[in-house]
Parts: structure tokens; sequence; C-alpha cells
């Protein structure tokens, strides 16, 4: 939980309960630590909105919901699949956590969507990661 990974000195991956705690803290709906945070698949009011970057300039049109009021300024990466293929570049924002086992879960933000999906997935794929000062 909270590796260096691939994070510069002092920073690090933050981990799915490091995730939960922000998601909480921009929700309008559900404060951390909330049960909401705990579930898989989309989860609260307006939490991505708050954490993605405003207008479609990287983002894919209508970008619903999206304000930044939080400052995290959350842009599309799409996926870089297990063959080595991109896909959905403005479409998806995908993060890793330190949190794995057989695993990882992930966050995720979407262009038509308001939440923050939690899911968890293996490690064959390419997403992004945001490092957190420790």
């Amino acid at each position: 939980e909270g590796a260096q990974g691939i994070c510069p000195p002092d920073w690090h991956i933050p981990s799915d309960d490091e995730w939960k705690q922000l998601e909480g803290e921009v929700d309008s709906g559900f404060d951390y630590p909330d049960p909401e945070w705990d579930g898989v698949g989309w989860r609260g009011t307006d939490a991505g909105g708050n954490l993605k970057e405003t207008g479609t300039i990287h983002w894919a049109e209508p970008n619903t919901g999206a304000t930044n009021s939080s400052g995290f300024s959350c842009l599309p990466g799409g996926v870089r699949g297990t063959a080595g293929n991109f896909t959905y570049p403005t479409s998806y924002s995908n993060h890793w956590t330190s949190s794995a086992g057989t695993t990882a879960w992930i966050r995720q933000m979407h262009f038509d969507e308001t939440g923050v999906n939690r899911y968890a997935t293996d490690f064959g794929y390419g997403l992004s990661v945001r490092c957190v000062k420790d």
C-alpha cells in the first residue's frame, strides 16, 4: 500500500483507501468514510466531475459534470491493451492504485459520467498513475 513505484522520491502511488478518501472529500453526496466508497462500479454523486478537467479540449464531448472544483485536473489517457494497442484516449482516465493482490484496484473517470468507477483488473494493461506527496 502506498508504494513508491515509478513515482519520484518522497512521492508514492496512492492506495485504494487514499483514493476513497479523495473521492469522499470532493463528492457532494457522500463523505469519507461512507460505505458508498467501498462499493465496486460507479460510485458517488459528482466526485468524478469534480476531479475532471473542464471542457472538451482533452475530453470527449459532453464531459458530463466536469467542474474541476477539486483542482485535480484529471485528464483522459485511455487504456493500453494487453496486445499493446491504445484505445479510448479521450473517453477514459484509468488510474492504478498501489492496492493489489492477484489483481489491482483501479479508478476510472469517464467523459459521460459524474461518479468514479472502482474496479479490479489484472496487470497486463497500461494505465495512468497519479503520484501523491508523502
